[in-house]
Parts: C-alpha cells; structure tokens; sequence
C-alpha cells in the first residue's frame, strides 16, 4: 500500500508542473525587460510632463513661440 501512495504522489508532483523550471536566463531577462517597461515609463511621464509645462509658459508669455 505504500508504494501505491509513494507512486501517485509522485505523479500528482510531476502533473502540476506543467511549465518546465525557469533558469537564471529567464529570470534574468524578466528582471532586464522590467527595467526596460520602467525606464520607458519614466521618460514617456517626463515628455508629457515637459509638454504640459511648455504649454503653460507659453500661455502665461514666459516662452517665445517657436521661430521668434
């Protein structure tokens, strides 16, 4: 009876892995594409940022318009 048990135990752990074990690289280039989605992020936020605060100076009479 034990080795039934010991058996199906043993497949019930090999049936749950369905998605092989990542390895360093993996982890690695998870780690490297976070880093690329933030530091996008961040300089999308400062473009818009710089925009918005273009506008208001330009508004405000604190820019030249383009080409003056």
């Amino acid at each position: 009876m034990s080795e039934d048990v010991s058996r199906a135990e043993g497949r019930d752990l090999n049936e749950s892995k369905a998605d092989p074990p990542k390895g360093p690289a993996s982890v690695h280039e998870q780690t490297r594409e976070k880093g690329e989605r933030a530091r996008e992020e961040r300089e999308k936020i400062e473009r818009e940022t710089t925009r918005e605060q273009q506008e208001r100076n330009h508004k405000d009479g604190l820019e030249a318009p383009p080409g003056d």
